[in-house]
C-alpha cells in the first residue's frame, strides 16, 4: 500500500476513535443520583405519620430498561409507578432514553406506603441523569407524575413536610394546591394570640386556631414549601436552571376552522328542522321548552366564543333529545319500527364501505377517518340495542350518529404533510398504541381496586378486535381512548371531591404545549385541537370532564409521531412502486441497486487506476 495513503488511513481511525469515545462518554451520565423523598407510614392505630426515604438512580448504557431495588420491600404498585415516571420524565424533555438502562434504588429505615407518591421525583431523578445536571440533594420531593409531565396530588402532604422538618431539611416541593389544605391545630382556642406560640407569625393574622399548610410550614415549621405545576418547575427548583418548555402560539388551521363552523351549521340547522318536524307530532310543554332552550344557549355560547366543536355537540345533543321525542310522539308500529333499523343499518353497512376505500394522506384524513368508523361503530351499536330492547332512545342515538358521522367526511379536505400511512404503519401504531392502553389501564387498576373500570378494558378489547380484523383506524381510536381514560383516573389520584385551578392550568398547558409542536410540524391534529377546546368549555361546570378532554386531546395531538413523513421515492423507488411493492421491499431493492450500482463503479475505477500503474 502507497505510505501516504496509510498515513492517511491512520489519521482517519484515529480521529475517528477519538469521536466515539466522546460521544460515549458525553452520552453515558453515569454519575450517581439522588433525591429525598417523603412518604407515609401507617401506625398500629391505623393513623400514618411521615417519613422520609432516599431515591439513588445508576444510569447505564442499555435498552431503555427499567430496574427497582427496595429495601423494606414496597408494593407493587411503587414498581409500576418508577417505569411509568421515566417515561413520562423522557416524553416531557425529549430524551433519547431508549439507549440507556435505569437502575432505581429506594432506601428506608422503615416500611413505607406503596403508592404513586414518588413519581415527581422519579420523574425528575430521571431528567436529572439524563440530562447531566446538577441538583441540590437536600430538596425533598412529593407528588404523582401525570400525562404532560404534570405533577398530580398525593395524600398526607402535611404528615410529609413534617417529616422533613424531622430530617432537617429546609425545602419541600409539593403539588398545586397541596398547601391550601387547612389545619387545625387543637391545643390552641380563639381566645388565644397565635403569636404566643409561634413568634414568627405574622401579625396580619387573626387569632383564629385554623390556618393553611402552607402557613404551617413556613411559620411555625420553618420549612420553605413551594408548589411545582410540572416537570420544568420541579427542575428549576432543584437545579436553578430554566428548562420550560416554551409554549408558543397556536395557529389554528384555516381549514379546520371553516370545516368546523360548516359541520356547526349542519347539526344546528338541523336541530332547528327537528323541533319544527316535533311540533307537527305533538304540543311542546314547558319541559321540553326548557331542554330545547338549554342546547340553543349551550350552543350560541360556545359559537360566541368560536368554540364551533363546542357548538355542534351541543347541538348533536339536542338533536338526540329531538329525535327520540319524535320516535316517541309517532308511535310506530313493531314492524315500522323493524323497518327503520333496517333501513339505518344499510345505510351504516353502505357507508362503511365507503369509507374504507378514502386514501389516507396526511394526519388530518387519519383523524377524520378515524372519527367517521367510530361513530358508524356506535351506530351500528345502539341499532343492535335498539333491536334488542325495543329501544326508540338508542334508534334516536344511532340515527344521529350516522349524521353526525356524514359530517365529519368535510374533513377529508383538509391538507397536510404526506405520512407514511400504509397499511403496514397503520398495523403497527395500532399495536403500540394497544400496548400503552394496557399498560395504562393495569396502573390504573392498582389505585382503584374498589371501582369498576370494566369500561376501559371493553374499550381495549375492541381495540384487540380490530387489529385482528385489520380495522387500524378504529384500532387506534379505541386503544387512544382508553388510554386518556385511564391517565384520566391516574391523574385524578388524591384529588378528592375538587380540581384545583392550578392543576387544571397544568393539564390545559400540557395539551397546548402538544397542540403547538405538532401544528408547527405542518400537521394539525383535527381530533386534538377539537377535544381542547371541549376541555375548556366544561372548565368551570364539569372539571373532571375537563380533564379527561384533555387527555383525550394529549392523546390525539400525538399520533404523528408513529408515522414517517413520506419522502421522494427517487427514480428506483418510483420504478419499484409501480409494481407494487410496499415499503419494505422497496428498501430492500433499493439498497440492493444502489450497493449494485457502487459496486460496479468501484471496479471501473479500480481498473482504470490499475490500468493507468501499468501503461
Amino acid at each position: 500500500m502507497n505510505y501516504s495513503l496509510e498515513k492517511v488511513l491512520r489519521i482517519v481511525i484515529f480521529v475517528s476513535f477519538l469521536l466515539l469515545l466522546s460521544t460515549s462518554v458525553m452520552a453515558s451520565p453515569y454519575d450517581d443520583r439522588h433525591i429525598e423523598l417523603l412518604a407515609v407510614q401507617t401506625q398500629e392505630d391505623g393513623t400514618t405519620v411521615g417519613k422520609s426515604a432516599d431515591l439513588f438512580l445508576q444510569v447505564r448504557d442499555g435498552s431503555g430498561r427499567v430496574f427497582l431495588d427496595t429495601t423494606p420491600l414496597t408494593k407493587i404498585d411503587t414498581q409500576a409507578t418508577t417505569r411509568y415516571a421515566k417515561e413520562m420524565a423522557c416524553e416531557y424533555f425529549d430524551l433519547n432514553c431508549d439507549k440507556y438502562d435505569f437502575f432505581f434504588t429506594i432506601r428506608s429505615d422503615t416500611s413505607i406506603v406503596g403508592g404513586p407518591s414518588a413519581g415527581a421525583a422519579t420523574a425528575a431523578l430521571t431528567a436529572i441523569a439524563v440530562m447531566d445536571l446538577k441538583h441540590d440533594e437536600t430538596i425533598a420531593v412529593t407528588g404523582s407524575i401525570n400525562s404532560g409531565g404534570t405533577v398530580g396530588p398525593v395524600g398526607g402532604v402535611k404528615s410529609k413536610i413534617e417529616a422533613a422538618k424531622e430530617q432537617g431539611l429546609s425545602k419541600v416541593l409539593v403539588p398545586p394546591g397541596a398547601l391550601s389544605e387547612p389545619v387545625y391545630d387543637n391545643k390552641m382556642s380563639s381566645a388565644i394570640d397565635w403569636r404566643e406560640y409561634y413568634t414568627n407569625y405574622p401579625t396580619s393574622r387573626t387569632s383564629s386556631p385554623v390556618y393553611l399548610l402552607r402557613d404551617y410550614a413556613n411559620y411555625v415549621l420553618g420549612i420553605n414549601a413551594i408548589e411545582v405545576v410540572d416537570l420544568a418547575d420541579l427542575l428549576y427548583e432543584l437545579t436553578g436552571e430554566n428548562y420550560s418548555l416554551e409554549l408558543g402560539e397556536l395557529e389554528v388551521d384555516e381549514t379546520y376552522t371553516d370545516i368546523m363552523k360548516g359541520l356547526d351549521q349542519m347539526l344546528c340547522e338541523r336541530f332547528d328542522l327537528l323541533v319544527l318536524e316535533l311540533e307537527d307530532f305533538a304540543d311542546i310543554d314547558s319541559n321540553m321548552t326548557e331542554r330545547i332552550e338549554g342546547y340553543q344557549n349551550n350552543s350560541i355560547g360556545a359559537r360566541e366564543d368560536e368554540n364551533y366543536y363546542s357548538s355542534a355537540s351541543s347541538c348533536f345533543g339536542g338533536n338526540v333529545y329531538l329525535q327520540y321525542q319524535i320516535y316517541e310522539e309517532s308511535e310506530m308500529s313493531s314492524d315500522e319500527f323493524l323497518l327503520e333499523v333496517e333501513n339505518l343499518a344499510k345505510e351504516v353497512s353502505e357507508f362503511q364501505i365507503e369509507v374504507e376505500s378514502m386514501e389516507l394522506l396526511t394526519i388530518s384524513d387519519l383523524q377524520t377517518k378515524m372519527v367517521v368508523k367510530e361513530r358508524l361503530r356506535e351506530a351500528e351499536e345502539y341499532l343492535s340495542i335498539a333491536l334488542s330492547e325495543n329501544s326508540t332512545y338508542a334508534l334516536a342515538y344511532g340515527h344521529e350518529r350516522i349524521v353526525s358521522a356524514t359530517t365529519w367526511t368535510e374533513f377529508f379536505k383538509m391538507e397536510g404533510k404526506s405520512l407514511d400511512l400504509s397499511l403496514d404503519s397503520l398495523q403497527i401504531a395500532c399495536y403500540s398504541k394497544i400496548l400503552e392502553a394496557e399498560e395504562r389501564y393495569r396502573y390504573a387498576t392498582l389505585f382503584f381496586t374498589g371501582f369498576d373500570l370494566e369500561y376501559m378494558l371493553e374499550k381495549i378489547v375492541g381495540a384487540q378486535t380490530a387489529w385482528e380484523e385489520e380495522n387500524y383506524e378504529l384500532c387506534i381510536v379505541q386503544a387512544s381512548q382508553a388510554k386518556a381514560e385511564a391517565s384520566s383516573i391516574v391523574s385524578s389520584v388524591g384529588l378528592g371531591t375538587t380540581v384545583s385551578l392550578e392543576y387544571l392550568d397544568a393539564k390545559r398547558e400540557a395539551a397546548l404545549r402538544t397542540l403547538v409542536s405538532n401544528t408547527k410540524e405542518g400537521q394539525f391534529p383535527i381530533l386534538g385541537y377539537s377535544y381542547y377546546m371541549f376541555a375548556q368549555n366544561l372548565e368551570e361546570n364539569d372539571a373532571y370532564s375537563a380533564l379527561l378532554y384533555y387527555e383525550y386531546a394529549l392523546e390525539m395531538s400525538e399520533l404523528n409521531v408513529y408515522f414517517d413523513e413520506v419522502e421522494d421515492e427517487g427514480l428506483i423507488g418510483g420504478f419499484l412502486s409501480k409494481f407494487g411493492l410496499n415499503g419494505d421491499s422497496q428498501v430492500f431493492f433499493n439498497g440492493f441497486f444502489q450497493g449494485l450500482l457502487m459496486g460496479v463503479l468501484l471496479m471501473w475505477i479500480f481498473f482504470n487506476w490499475n490500468k493507468g500503474k501499468k501503461s
